[in-house]
């Protein structure tokens, strides 16, 4: 088995970055919050009622056809198998 790897932080860990110190903070609260937000999308993504309805959807051929069936802006809508997000 394979040793884990172990994470440690910089030395500038907890130093304000010199332009911008409002955005001080360590690498393990990084890699933390980043693994919090994969976390959630990954619960979004495997949520069987979400793909089901979106299975079940009228598929549109590009943005403006599904803009003209009803999908908002920055919401799902199939192209045949593929999954996309309406953008304009």
């Amino acid at each position: 088995m394979p040793t884990p790897l172990k994470l440690v932080d910089p030395p500038f860990a907890d130093a304000p970055l010199p332009d911008n110190a409002h955005f001080a903070q360590s690498w393990d609260r990084f890699f933390r919050d980043v693994a919090d937000q994969l976390a959630k999308l990954a619960d979004e993504l495997e949520s069987n009622a979400a793909w089901a309805a979106l299975a079940a959807s009228p598929s549109y051929a590009d943005d403006a056809a599904a803009a003209a069936g009803g999908v908002p802006v920055g919401y799902r809508y199939r192209n045949g198998s593929a999954v996309m997000v309406r953008v304009s």
